[in-house]
């Protein structure tokens, strides 16, 4: 029975590791892959980096721990996305690098600027929005055609 309790937590571990640091960085790496040209993709592939290095942590300790029997399983929950976030990782890097190659430098100046625009139109609806929700009755007012 002891053995089964130490299989369950090694499982529980091994499902915790999963959620925490597998989701995070798959999440990461489909949106630098769905925008491969990102101003922050640098940065968030150290992100995904750093969760690798958190899951191979995850893994040496578990593997360290369990029976052998058990290290089929641990191959199919951790060590399979570990593979998978290095394999994703490159694929979005070929991605933007593919694209970078495809685009001149008037290109991408525009793609930025374009980018600039629209944070600077996200930022402003959402000062309006604001508003609106902090002063309810001047949004009732003007839903009525008072201005």
């Amino acid at each position: 029975q002891m053995c089964i309790r130490d299989s369950i937590r090694s499982v529980d571990k091994c499902l915790k590791v999963c959620y925490e640091v597998y989701g995070p960085a798959a999440d990461i790496l489909e949106s630098l892959y769905q925008d491969p040209l990102q101003t922050t993709f640098n940065a968030r592939m150290e992100q995904v980096a750093v969760y690798k290095k958190k899951l191979e942590k995850a893994i040496d300790d578990v593997y360290a721990t369990v029976h052998p029997t058990e290290k089929l399983f641990i191959d199919n929950l951790l060590v399979r996305r570990f593979f998978f976030l290095d394999d994703f990782a490159g694929a979005a890097q070929k991605k933007r690098n593919a694209i970078l190659d495809r685009l001149s430098p008037e290109q991408l100046n525009h793609v930025n600027a374009a980018r600039g625009l629209a944070e600077r139109s996200k930022t402003q609806l959402q000062m309006i929005r604001n508003v609106m929700e902090d002063n309810i009755d001047v949004a009732l007012l003007e839903d009525m055609g008072f201005s």
